[in-house]
């Protein structure tokens, strides 16, 4: 089974870029990676931590995923990202 790790700042009461979906589905986005490693993780897990030194502070299995078009005022930034939808559970 396929396992991702990111760094994920705290925001308020949440967390950068985590939206709350439904019941125990969420999304988080706009991870660097490419659609090919975004499609290999499909029923693995996503761990997402405030700071590598730190447990995750949610995680779950990856139900799916989008690509996501950034506006980045950086021209040399990968504008193509993933965002995941997964379904947190006690572990992650």
């Amino acid at each position: 089974m396929k396992v991702i790790h990111f760094l994920c700042r705290p925001k308020g009461r949440g967390m950068t870029g985590v939206s709350h979906v439904a019941g125990t589905t969420y999304r988080s986005e706009a991870w660097p990676i490419s659609e090919g490693e975004a499609q290999e993780l499909i029923g693995g897990s996503i761990y997402l931590h405030e700071a590598k030194s730190k447990p995750s502070r949610i995680g779950g299995r990856i139900l799916g995923y989008e690509v996501v078009t950034l506006d980045a005022a950086d021209p040399a930034a990968r504008k193509q990202r993933i965002a995941f939808t997964f379904e947190s559970s006690a572990e992650g």
